[in-house]
């Protein structure tokens, strides 16, 4: 775990994020492919018809049907708004966006990793 100071604001766009459990089906659709640098993320569809960004690590293809997937962890898409100044501590991290917890409301949620500033390269 790191600590993270927020140097850019972030607001979710997404505010029906794509939400599955460890085992459930998913369809598989494009990769993202933006200027980003955030590798390795597909436009993924639920069994509820909720659509968002899922990182590859989280599913597994089928080998019959490559457009549907089977989730390999519980995985929300829940993205965390944030200001300028404000302290988040990661758990994990996943292609250019680290799952955080703010220090000050405990709330959870992925913000993109070049909005942040390892606090320690901050002082």
């Amino acid at each position: 775990m790191n600590t993270y100071i927020v140097v850019k604001s972030h607001c979710s766009n997404y505010p029906n994020p794509i939400t599955f459990q460890k085992g459930e089906g998913v369809v598989v659709g494009e990769r993202y492919d933006g200027p980003e640098e955030w590798p390795d993320w597909y436009f993924c569809t639920n069994s509820d018809g909720i659509s968002g960004w899922v990182p590859g690590q989280v599913f597994v293809r089928s080998e019959q049907q490559p457009a549907q997937g089977i989730s390999l962890e519980d995985y929300t898409a829940l993205e965390m708004n944030v200001l300028p100044g404000e302290i988040v501590i990661s758990q994990r991290e996943r292609n250019g966006w680290v799952w955080c917890m703010r220090q000050s409301d405990e709330a959870e949620g992925w913000l993109p990793l070049d909005h942040l500033q390892l606090v320690e390269d901050a002082l």
